[in-house]
């Protein structure tokens, strides 16, 4: 081998093991402060019964009759029924694979309103619709109207007559992700502040040309709730993805929003 192919061959060589040796990109977690977004009210009617008592009306089976008698009887005026009709109007983050149901709940038990129905939808958001007309009186016996998305409270609202408008009953800044790093392929971190009655998925977004990241999540995993997470990407490293969120479940409830930033190794 001539000089000159040697000293090539050794440029080469070496180019290839300083490759190898190179340490693997590393990254961090910033917070990005971000809560879903909800509007809507939850409006509530209600009727209780009123009868004219004093009026010699007939008793029938133990009730007030509240129809008027013959042109021969006296002149009563007609009972009232009583009803509450319950009803909600939202703009939410779309459901995935779970429901938007609406509960009426007191100190010691609730009561399934109904399950709402997606209406028009609008990127990561659709509007929600339902309600129940009951044949009774409810007033006083709640003290509060839910909204959950299967088993996830997400938010709520007063039960007084009217509309009352609709407020999340947690903020997502409750929700933390600390000692974070992305070291080459694997995320690893501590996650607090999941409510404990569903569960959530993990979320990480591509970087576009323009470094910001692509609307819908490249790869995702499950995370069991509060505690040690971790995460090996077999495609991407860090300096490939822009976020990372916590979502509950497959919704695009996002409790958790971070930018993805490579560090100087």
């Amino acid at each position: 081998m001539s000089q000159k192919n040697w000293i090539l061959t050794s440029i080469v060589a070496f180019a290839l093991l300083a490759g190898c040796s190179e340490a693997p990109p590393a990254g961090t977690l910033r917070d990005l402060s971000f809560s879903p977004p909800v509007a809507g009210d939850a409006s509530f009617d209600y009727q209780a019964f009123t009868g004219d008592e004093t009026s010699g009306v007939p008793v029938v089976g133990g009730n007030l009759q509240c129809q008027a008698p013959g042109p021969a009887g006296p002149v009563v005026t007609p009972c009232k029924m009583p009803y509450t009709d319950v009803k909600v109007n939202a703009t939410l983050p779309k459901g995935g694979d779970a429901k938007w149901s609406l509960y009426l709940v007191n100190a010691t038990s609730e009561l399934l309103v109904a399950e709402l129905a997606e209406g028009p939808s609008q990127d990561k958001t659709a509007t929600y619709t339902g309600g129940k007309n009951y044949t009774e009186d409810l007033t006083g016996r709640y003290s509060t109207v839910e909204l959950r998305l299967g088993s996830f409270l997400f938010a709520s609202a007063d039960v007084k007559e009217g509309s009352n408008p609709l407020a999340m009953v947690r903020d997502a800044s409750l929700v933390a992700v600390t000692d974070a790093t992305f070291d080459g392929h694997t995320l690893t971190a501590t996650v607090a502040g999941l409510p404990a009655n569903a569960t959530y998925r993990g979320n990480l977004y591509l970087r576009d040309a323009n470094g910001a990241a692509h609307p819908e999540p490249a790869e995702s995993f499950a995370i069991d709730g509060n505690g040690p997470i971790s995460y090996t990407s077999t495609e991407h490293n860090v300096a490939d993805f822009a976020e990372f969120h916590i979502h509950v479940g497959d919704s695009m409830v996002n409790l958790y929003k971070a930018a993805i930033e490579t560090v100087e190794s």
